[in-house]
């Protein structure tokens, strides 16, 4: 660099270090700020005359200020943002004095003076492909040096090319961020003075926001002159670029001010609410403005105004920025064209229930999506549902857009990036009800393929709408009747969905479904199992190689756990020998210590029954350990039949060899709540009895009013052979289900080593893992037989 602009550079650090000297009050912040902002011009003039001496060259750039640095906001230790802009026709030879200049800055500019430049490079063609983000940046532009007429190009294509009401949502949205971010409201103890509730930047967006509106700016405030000079006397305290006004640096600025740390924070705080009242102000008048919202889409005296024959995609887009902005949508058919853009309509159907609700006022949803329409006055076929299949689809996007859902699956919907594909599965997932012949999750498969044909949505998105409408219950009945404990059900599930993509669409699909039901539905023993099969499933797709259980290794991990305590290793090593693989895998190592002692006790003729309560199922825990005999399940089960107690999972052990004993664990509730304390008591007698042959299961229940001999009445059932084999049962409601189901395979000779039982949508579902007593395994030919010598 020439020496006269080095030489240049030096005497204008020593006046910016004269310059921050001198900051010793709030007042006249804004003027210090252009002084400030004026020596650095100067450096980046000097710069620029050196090196784009040809005057040729330095017609084809124009150097310009941007951000704080073009507002005359430059505070000691803030950035000079600068865009170098070229015009289309600029010729290669002016790229090397770019660089040349762009080294300048880095090297010379900000060394000497000691300030740090920020730059992009920009061409006047790149204006219609500008983010948010950046056309904020560029609208509040000066010239430092270079072509104005250049300057001029790009003013007149971003205001061309402004996308007015997508800017306007986004940066309603970055400011809450921002807000959210540091502080919510203005009036805190410890403000970001930038952006923060109050802060510069509800100066900055209103700005914004009144530029893109056709209004002229708003001229400085005293509210916001304050906060730059509080601001400019923070970064000299603070000796960076630094924003946030914490309590130490408070009483620094006080001191160099000379008055007390209260009266300059009433100072501040006052400033802020003003800056903050006048944001949300202008917020408001957005619905009132007139604007062009999307293409064939307008805010006029504050509603929506559709221009005839505009696509229905672009329509659903303009909707979706209007209900964001507050535009009031009007009950009227747009009479928008068909096809729809599929993306746009995709992306707008992801901002949620208000925008679906002013799709529907306006005829776009009934005209996209004819097959919801369909569904409107549709009743389920059940009687669980308290919706319209059309309402209960209104009720299923009201959880997907829940702020307030669990944590866990707020965190999954943070990773699902195609919103739009999961939105439209969810309007789709039930239309395939009209079709009462054929499984719904078929039949709307089907209509899911066409809708996305007729939309052209990309192949990706498309399969990931089909399968999420093909397997929207696949997780339901995994969690309800299957074992999630056990390795083999995990990894089926794993091997069905593929993908942790299709595991977080599904799960979050799940969950709505299944709480839009009604009222109450989704319980808290729900949210663990979906859980739980989410965790484990996500574990094994994450490690493909993780094995099916074995209990060798099982029983090794127990002990050398175990082997840290002071438990008998001998007698628990002992007990795991002769227990079943899964009883290992579901239980953990301390609890596997006590259960020695119950079974050393049932060996004694000494009949425990342990109760537990499980919050996070909202239900309690039944421990139950005696001496085995044939069909004492069964009897068990009748016992909490009789008190009307529920039961929605089983996990039945038995010793191997001589004397047996068994080791249930029954998941129960009353009234879907945790048993009562008094229930307990009187619960735990009866099964006393019954285990110790003191009294027998009829009479109790024949007490309790409940008939002892009621068969089994069996609709449907499946059979997956293996070892245990597991069979699947469909029954009508009711609470004497697991008695009877259980009862029924007592007398087929069976054992049942695990059962899911739950009740739903008027029928009753089980699942119970079996074997039979000579070791052979179950086969359908046997269950097809058994239900037909019960029926005879």
């Amino acid at each position: 660099m020439d020496a006269s602009v080095l030489d240049l550079l030096n005497i204008l650090a020593a006046k910016r270090r004269d310059l921050i000297e001198s900051l010793c009050s709030v007042e006249d912040g804004l003027g210090w700020c252009i002084r400030h902002g004026d020596l650095v011009q100067e450096a980046m003039q000097a710069g620029f005359e050196s090196i784009f001496s040809d005057s040729r060259l330095g017609n084809q750039v124009a150097i310009s200020a941007t951000g704080g640095f073009a507002r005359g906001e430059m505070a000691p230790y803030s950035d000079a943002d600068i865009t170098v802009i070229q015009s289309k026709d600029s010729s290669g030879t002016i790229d090397e004095a770019i660089r040349q200049y762009f080294r300048f800055l880095t090297d010379d500019l900000q060394r000497i003076l000691g300030v740090q430049v920020s730059y992009s490079l920009r061409f006047v063609s790149d204006c219609e492909a500008l983010d948010p983000v950046i056309r904020s940046s560029l609208l509040e532009t000066s010239l430092v040096c270079g072509s104005s007429a250049i300057l001029e190009q790009l003013r007149f294509e971003l205001e061309r090319t402004h996308p007015v009401g997508e800017f306007l949502v986004a940066k309603i949205r970055e400011r809450e961020a921002q807000m959210n971010r540091w502080n919510a409201v203005p009036l805190v103890a410890e403000p970001n003075l930038k952006e923060g509730a109050g802060g510069l930047r509800c100066f900055h967006t209103l700005n914004w926001m009144r530029i893109v509106l056709g209004e002229a700016p708003i001229r400085p405030t005293p509210s916001y002159q304050t906060l730059i000079g509080v601001r400019n006397l923070l970064h000299k305290v603070s000796g960076r670029k630094n924003d946030l006004l914490n309590r130490t640096r408070q009483a620094e600025i006080a001191d160099i001010t000379g008055g007390p740390v209260e009266a300059l924070m009433t100072r501040v705080s006052e400033s802020a609410e003003a800056l903050h009242q006048r944001y949300a102000a202008g917020c408001e008048r957005i619905a009132e403005s007139r604007f062009l919202i999307a293409n064939g889409v307008h805010a006029t005296g504050g509603e929506v105004k559709v221009e005839p024959k505009t696509n229905a995609g672009a329509v659903a887009v303009g909707l979706a920025l209007a209900t964001e902005l507050g535009v009031f949508v009007p009950r009227f058919d747009v009479g928008a064209e068909l096809p729809a853009n599929g993306s746009a309509f995709l992306h707008a159907i992801a901002e949620g229930l208000p925008t679906i609700r002013n799709l529907n006022r306006t005829g776009v949803l009934k005209l996209v999506l004819p097959d919801l329409e369909r569904c409107r006055y549709l009743q389920s076929d059940d009687s669980i549902h308290t919706y319209t299949v059309y309402q209960h689809t209104l009720e299923v996007i009201r959880f997907l857009d829940d702020p307030t859902k669990p944590a866990w699956l707020r965190e999954i919907s943070d990773q699902v990036a195609d919103d739009g594909a999961l939105y439209l599965a969810a309007l789709l997932h039930d239309v395939g009800k009209v079709d009462r012949t054929r499984p719904h999750s078929e039949t709307g498969s089907e209509v899911a393929k066409r809708v996305c044909n007729e939309l052209k949505l990309d192949r990706a998105t498309s399969d990931l709408v089909v399968w999420l409408i093909e397997q929207h219950l696949a997780m339901t009945h995994t969690m309800r009747f299957r074992d999630l404990e056990n390795a083999q059900t995990i990894q089926e599930f794993a091997k069905l969905v593929g993908s942790v993509d299709h595991l977080n669409h599904l799960t979050l699909l799940t969950y709505a479904d299944v709480a839009a039901v009604g009222v109450g539905v989704w319980t808290t023993a729900q949210e663990t199992f979906l859980r739980t099969l989410y965790n484990r499933t996500l574990e094994m797709l994450s490690n493909e190689d993780v094995p099916l259980l074995d209990p060798s290794v099982s029983r090794n991990q127990v002990i050398r756990m175990l082997k840290k305590s002071e438990a008998n290793v001998d007698e628990v090593k002992q007990l795991i020998d002769q227990m079943p693989a899964y009883y290992l895998a579901a239980t953990p190592p301390e609890i596997v210590q006590i259960h020695v002692g119950y079974v050393n006790e049932a060996r004694s003729g000494v009949t425990t029954i342990e109760t537990f309560d499980r919050h996070e199922l909202n239900g309690t825990e039944l421990t139950i350990c005696a001496a085995d005999r044939p069909g004492l399940l069964s009897e068990v089960l009748g016992v909490l039949y009789a008190f009307d107690v529920s039961c929605s999972g089983i996990r039945a052990c038995t010793t191997s060899g001589e004397p047996g004993v068994i080791l249930d664990v029954i998941t129960t509730s009353y009234r879907s709540q945790m048993l009562p304390e008094g229930m307990k008591r009187s619960l735990a007698n009866a099964l006393r009895q019954v285990l110790e042959q003191r009294s027998n299961v009829e009479d109790i229940l024949a007490q309790k009013g409940k008939d002892p001999n009621r068969k089994a009445t069996i609709l449907s059932w499946s059979l997956h052979e293996g070892e245990p084999s597991i069979l699947e049962l469909r029954c009508p409601r009711g609470r004497g289900v697991p008695f009877r189901l259980s009862r029924w395979i007592s007398e087929q000779k069976w054992n049942i080593q695990l059962a899911r039982i739950g009740q739903w949508a008027g029928k009753a579902g089980a699942t119970f893992y079996v074997s039979r007593t000579d070791g052979k395994t179950i086969l359908n030919e046997d269950v097809s037989a058994a239900i037909m010598n019960s029926e005879a």
